[in-house]
């Protein structure tokens, strides 16, 4: 069994299982995840219906929840709901949105069909580009459950099994634990890494039918899942279930060294990883900024281009050669967790070095738009 931690993504995991069967591509060729991209702007969905004549038009809703760049609920640390948008019907069969993004192109966004006032309907999970608008030909039986679906434009998929979604729930250990391994952090990690990952990825994504491109960016969106939650979390994890289940010397634990974290070398931080299969990034970022001891320093009023190059040296005692792109996300991190969990705006001096670094890049307007609304696409319930 997986650990705690890893209950509440499973519970929403399940929220998004969708009906089972295939969907006819019309004219798709998938867009490559390296070509993805930090991009701020929008992608137009189109959805046709065929449904019986006893289902109203004017009582089906439509939305699609989105999630922006190193944000999730999770990150909140409150109580949240994603904020939908709500498609606008255009006639008796049509519905049409603009959805917002930060990155090129998302896969994995949740469009759900139900009728008004009610919680539940049906899902589907699409592929989203900017630059090629989606459009759905889906059909509805009487229930109001999606039978057949026709799609052109987006990335070129799109995930009727709700199988994508079921992989944190399946994903977890395939050998036992012992009271050695935890009291040694090294050995805790050579057990994860060597006797658990791998294992448990094969086993989850075993037959799944997919293009060589696809299964890359699958298997690097559930290694850095598996790892934030269960290598990230070692001192936690010995000092509870290795103290419950094993007997475990609490006292004789202690945050790992900084040379325990070299396991981020298997994630590829390349393009591709825009592209969340699960909201996890930030977490894997937030480790990294707050965790590994190096002596990453707060940005605070430094130059960023400065502070990069500090903190790229620090960071090569763990990771080799980080890439630029990760820079720029742990620099967007950095700001995020002063707006965010620390609750500070952004200073005078913070936002003239965003404008000049990022001039012609658009992350320096999301980490801007960011000081307005910390949470853009998330209803606070507190």
């Amino acid at each position: 069994m997986f650990y705690q931690t890893h209950k509440l993504l499973a519970i929403m995991a399940v929220m998004l299982l969708a009906v089972t069967g295939c969907s006819k591509p019309i004219d798709n060729e998938p867009t490559k995840f390296e070509d993805n991209a930090i991009k701020l702007g929008e992608a137009q969905i189109t959805v046709h219906l065929h449904a019986d004549k006893s289902i109203d038009p004017e009582a089906i809703e439509m939305g699609v929840n989105w999630y922006p760049l190193l944000d999730n609920a999770m990150t909140a640390r409150r109580w949240a709901e994603p904020i939908p948008v709500i498609l606008e019907r255009s006639d008796n069969s049509t519905w049409t949105g603009k959805i917002p993004m930060e990155v090129l192109t998302k896969e994995n966004n949740q469009l759900t069909i139900k009728r008004k006032g009610e919680r539940s309907g049906s899902y589907l999970t699409v592929g989203l580009n900017q630059q090629r608008p989606l459009t759905l030909d889906i059909t509805l039986n009487t229930d109001g459950q999606i039978t057949d679906v026709a799609h052109s434009g987006g990335t070129g998929r799109i995930d009727r099994s709700g199988r994508l979604n079921s992989f944190i729930m399946d994903l977890g250990h395939t050998s036992e634990p012992t009271k050695e391994i935890y009291e040694d952090c090294f050995k805790f990690r050579d057990w994860e890494m060597d006797s658990n990952l791998r294992q448990s990825i094969a086993q989850v994504t075993g037959g799944l039918n997919v293009d060589s491109d696809e299964a890359r960016w699958i298997d690097n969106e559930l290694t850095h899942f598996y790892m934030s939650k269960t290598l990230l979390g070692y001192e936690e994890m010995a000092k509870t279930l290795g103290a419950m289940y094993y007997d475990v010397d609490t006292t004789a634990i202690s945050a790992p060294p900084a040379d325990y974290y070299t396991f981020l070398n298997q994630v590829n931080f390349s393009p591709m990883i825009l592209d969340e299969l699960y909201p996890n990034l930030r977490a894997i970022t937030n480790a990294i900024l707050n965790q590994i001891p190096v002596g990453i320093e707060p940005i605070a009023d430094t130059d960023i281009a400065e502070w990069q190059q500090d903190t790229k040296e620090k960071l090569s005692k763990v990771i080799d050669n980080p890439t630029d792109l990760l820079m720029d996300l742990l620099t967007a991190t950095a700001y995020f967790e002063q707006i965010q969990t620390h609750q500070t705006p952004l200073t005078e001096v913070q936002k003239s070095n965003i404008r000049q670094h990022y001039a012609d890049n658009d992350l320096g307007t999301i980490i801007l738009l960011r000081n307005q609304e910390p949470y853009p696409s998330l209803f606070i319930l507190d």
